[in-house]
């Protein structure tokens, strides 16, 4: 039989979302949110048997909740803060954390939607209202929880600014071994805005991944047949400059003719192309002990950095992006007719800017290949 039940708050709100979970059902309305669950937990959940109890009082944006491993995770009201109740038994309620507070400016403008993809990387994505991809690395059990964006490649408008995510969803990939995340991107491409159905591919394995096989493109697509120097069926990026990577070495960018095809200065087998994108990372200000106390405030200088990387191709590292400098992959005995193998080793650079408060440390991969930092190691000076 059906189960009738009105919950009993002083406020009229709008039920948002319903939620399974292991203690009962979670009910996110548009000002609180409730646990439905048996009166007497060793009967059936029935006509007359049933508890609605208050948790919380943050409320729900209309978005559809996600469930993160054994947790499920919902937007508040605000649109911006990405709320985790959890069952806290000494009060015999879900306390909700907002996860945002560890990066309280990335939801900026709130979030429009959300998906999971927990095959391989436990990632909740959201689609921001300004049309930037943020994702949350999340994995309770293993505590778990960071931040990242994501500037696609491409413009969205005549004036050049990024390309917009709309909308996305977490798709399993067609032979299940991982979770594919597809969105609506809005682009500007010869003279008009479309919108593509695009998805993140996942598919090269960086343990064992042939260096010919990095797709580090986006909104593109994959030549894969025999020796040329002409590729087609590029209809759909008509007039854009796309970056490529020819047989695993970089090539120069190519521009797509009206009628959809590139001329390589070189022929190949397996070409990637696709909008190019600078994946950048760096340093938090260094605090450390230094004889007089923390380092914090004093004015330091890193003198020599050290780069662990793993089956990385060249990128670039120095203190900000005007002063980048190059790390070289290729050495003097590598076949030039051939694509540099991916390095796995450290690198000790010495290291070019001077003193200052922060001692910043960037590493920028603006080809489309591999970069893959283990451990940045500076060795830095303290002026007390």
């Amino acid at each position: 039989a059906g189960v009738s039940v009105t919950l009993a708050s002083p406020q009229v709100n709008r039920i948002r979302w319903l939620a399974p979970d292991g203690s009962g059902l979670l009910i996110g309305t548009a000002g609180s949110e409730w646990l439905l669950r048996p009166a007497t937990t060793t009967k059936a959940f029935a006509p007359g048997n049933v508890d609605a109890k208050p948790n919380s009082n943050h409320g729900s944006k209309d978005i559809a909740p996600v469930v993160a491993g054994s947790t499920t995770l919902f937007i508040d009201r605000s649109g911006r803060n990405v709320m985790e109740p959890i069952y806290d038994s000494s009060v015999d309620r879900f306390v909700s954390t907002d996860l945002t507070l560890i990066s309280n400016t990335i939801t900026k403008g709130g979030i429009e939607e959300v998906a999971f993809t927990q095959n391989p990387d436990h990632i909740v994505w959201m689609a921001r209202a300004d049309g930037a991809l943020v994702g949350l690395t999340y994995n309770r059990e293993q505590q778990i929880a960071g931040f990242h964006e994501h500037v696609l490649g491409g413009t969205s408008t005549v004036g050049g600014a990024a390309a917009d995510v709309e909308s996305v969803c977490a798709i399993p990939s067609p032979d299940g071994t991982r979770d594919d995340l597809y969105m609506i991107v809005k682009r500007y491409i010869n003279g008009a805005t479309v919108r593509h159905v695009e998805y993140m591919d996942r598919s090269w394995d960086i343990d064992e991944g042939a260096v010919e096989d990095q797709y580090f493109v986006d909104g593109g697509a994959t030549y894969d047949g025999t020796s040329t120097s002409t590729i087609g069926g590029l209809y759909f990026l008509r007039g854009e400059t796309l970056q490529c990577l020819v047989d695993g070495a970089a090539h120069p960018d190519v521009v797509v003719s009206s009628t959809g095809f590139v001329t390589l200065d070189r022929a190949g087998t397996v070409v990637q192309l696709g909008y190019g994108y600078n994946a950048d990372g760096a340093m938090l200000p260094s605090d450390f002990a230094s004889q007089t106390g923390s380092a914090s405030g004093k004015t330091k200088k890193i003198s020599k950095l050290s780069l662990w990387v793993y089956r990385s191709a060249t990128f670039d590292a120095g203190p900000d992006e005007d002063n980048l400098d190059p790390i070289v992959m290729r050495e003097s005995d590598d076949d030039t007719d051939t694509a540099t193998s991916l390095k796995t080793e450290i690198f000790d650079i010495s290291w070019p800017d001077g003193y200052s408060l922060e001692a910043p440390v960037m590493v920028r991969q603006s080809k489309p290949m591999a970069m893959a930092i283990m451990a940045l190691i500076p060795e830095i000076t303290v002026s007390d």
